[in-house]
């Protein structure tokens, strides 16, 4: 991993990830640098929120070599493989605490 924050991309943008996204920008540790829904109207809005890119399709984002990490619900709710960090990293900048 570069030096600076984990660069990570969005990946469906409903409700939780928009308290995600809420949450790590409080946080030095994280950026969002990409995002993608199906919705092209959540994608623009997301991304104009947030000041990330959005990608036109999936296969856009996971070839985006900005992003270290796709953040999606599904990985978070269940501990998918590296996203338990940044899942944990987004909480603590929520609740205001630090590392």
């Amino acid at each position: 991993m570069a030096d600076g924050p984990a660069r990570v991309a969005a990946v469906g943008l409903g409700r939780w990830a928009k308290t995600l996204a809420g949450a790590i920008q409080k946080s030095a540790k994280i950026k969002i640098v990409n995002c993608f829904s199906r919705s092209e109207k959540s994608r623009q809005d997301f991304a104009q929120q947030y000041k990330c890119r959005s990608a036109k399709s999936y296969a856009d984002l996971l070839s985006d070599h900005h992003a270290e990490r796709r953040a999606r619900r599904a990985d978070l709710r269940s501990g998918g493989e590296g996203q338990g960090d940044l899942c944990r990293q987004a909480h603590r900048a929520y609740d205001g605490r630090s590392d």
